[in-house]
């Protein structure tokens, strides 16, 4: 089976689908013909996350044959951890059950794929036992303290003799001092580390260890707001544009149980959608990026009038810009927006210079 490289058309529907778009499934729908099996999973994330375990498990027992379309494994990983977390909710284990076996008989036949074939294994057991996946063998469901854990300040000094430059302010430094915290130390003390590195970017894994230990706490509300910033931060979207919900979550059986109460679902669903002020000023890239892409002589003739409202418009875009390191500092993805935004701004100075170039031209 070959994998299905998705055009910038397609992938843009589908980022619009992530950032919570009015219209756009009915325009990643356009798509359907052409690549229904994306679809089809765009769709299913969207159930999950709607609590429509129905019309989710439907869609991805028709996605199940086709996973291997997908690059990467995140995504067949995910979407059947969904299933099978959706067939047990709905006591539809049989028919997920007699899925995967037809799956697990496909990939024998047809390229003896070890790993997926084991993972087929793992998620019938669970489906067999009735037994939410990876419920019970996963060190942070339920966590607990080491049985003699040391203080902060006993794993900094043991830092400090690995290290003796560390210094106590350094954001990396405190990041390594809350991992060894996690492994080795209090979860008091650990939350307290997680809370003071806020903005500092992290691993998708740091945030999973601070929800475990805000539970460990019975601090409920704590971990709900961490499980909204992890989903905010979209570490999840990290296999493909088809990826628009963090489905990952599933996998992860304490923040599975905030996926499975409709109003802990909600915030984190709305949590993950892009942030409104972005969004606007992404939407105004786009369009002045649309408008340079399509400008002929007749078109730059237009605008050379109005040559001073589109440079007081890069500007304020401009400003913009230079905010968005401090609004989205403790979000990876950020990475990706300061890219587009930035490749915006050449844009928009690439039109200005047409503009004035067919300025000069025609007053010569």
């Amino acid at each position: 089976m070959d994998v299905v490289k998705l055009p910038k058309k397609f992938r843009m529907a589908c980022y619009e689908v992530m950032d919570g778009q009015e219209g756009a499934l009915d325009a990643l729908e356009t798509f359907a013909d052409k690549y229904p099996h994306q679809v089809a999973a765009v769709n299913a994330e969207v159930a999950y996350f709607n609590l429509d375990y129905e019309q989710a498990l439907d869609l991805d027992l028709t996605v199940l044959p086709w996973l291997e379309e997908w690059h990467y494994s995140n995504v067949s990983d995910e979407h059947m951890t969904a299933m099978t977390v959706a067939a047990i909710q709905l006591h539809r284990e049989q028919e997920v059950i007699e899925a995967l076996t037809k799956e697990q008989a496909r990939i024998r036949a047809e390229n003896g794929l070890p790993q997926r074939d084991r993972f087929c294994d793992i998620l019938m057991d669970y489906l067999k036992r009735g037994v939410m996946p990876f419920a019970d063998n996963d060190k942070n469901y339920p966590y607990h303290e080491p049985e003699e854990p040391q203080t902060k300040e006993q794993l900094w000094a043991k830092l400090l003799e690995q290290n003796k430059k560390l210094l106590p302010d350094d954001p990396d430094a405190r990041r390594k001092l809350y991992n060894h915290c996690c492994m080795f130390g209090t979860a008091r003390d650990a939350v307290d580390l997680f809370e003071e590195i806020q903005g500092v970017p992290m691993a998708d894994s740091s945030y999973r260890d601070a929800i475990a230990r805000y539970l460990y706490l019975g601090e409920q509300e704590k971990a709900l707001q961490t499980a909204e910033r992890l989903a905010t931060s979209r570490l999840w979207a990290v296999a493909g544009p088809t990826q628009v919900r963090p489905m990952s979550f599933f996998e992860d059986p304490n923040l599975r149980e905030f996926l499975l109460e409709p109003e802990s679902l909600r915030r984190i669903r709305e949590a993950a959608l892009a942030d409104p002020v972005y969004r606007e000023m992404a939407e105004r890239f786009r369009a002045v990026n649309k408008a340079v892409s399509s400008w002929d002589g007749e078109a730059l003739a237009e605008l050379v009038p109005a040559l001073e409202d589109l440079a007081e418009h890069a500007a304020s875009l401009t400003e913009a810009f230079a905010c968005l390191p401090e609004q989205y500092q403790d979000n990876l993805v950020s990475v990706a927006d300061l890219v587009f935004v930035s490749r915006s701004l050449e844009r928009i100075a690439e039109g200005l210079q047409k503009v004035a170039a067919e300025g000069l031209y025609a007053a010569s």
